[in-house]
């Protein structure tokens, strides 16, 4: 079975809900908007100093990837991973890659821009 839009933001909802709301204030419908508003989450956690949430949070994509319908790899993909790889790039985030991030994830931040390395 794979997991699809609907599937995803169910188990945000259960893992993570106070930033299911937060997506669910602003929710348009697209599944690549509603990444991006969990990725956006991801980076506010590090920028805070919140590490166990970013861990948490790459270790749930990195469990979602494995099981993706091909909408959700793709939102993985482009609206998660290329779209936090090209963006702000700070010591913080890059320590939080380094120490947090799993290995497969780590590998695609790297193949997209180097500078995660």
């Amino acid at each position: 079975m794979s997991i699809s839009h609907v599937d995803f933001m169910n188990l945000l909802g259960a893992e993570f809900p106070e930033a299911a709301a937060a997506i669910g204030r602003r929710r348009s419908g697209s599944l690549h908007l509603d990444m991006a508003g969990f990725r956006r989450n991801v980076e506010e956690a590090i920028d805070g100093g919140r590490l166990w949430i970013a861990e948490k949070s790459f270790r749930f994509i990195d469990r979602m990837l494995d099981e993706a319908d091909p909408d959700l790899r793709n939102a993985i993909e482009v609206s998660f991973l290329e779209d936090f790889a090209l963006g702000e790039f700070t010591r913080a985030r890059h320590e939080a890659v380094r120490s947090r991030m799993p290995r497969r994830l780590r590998e695609i931040l790297v193949r997209i821009d180097p500078k995660w390395r």
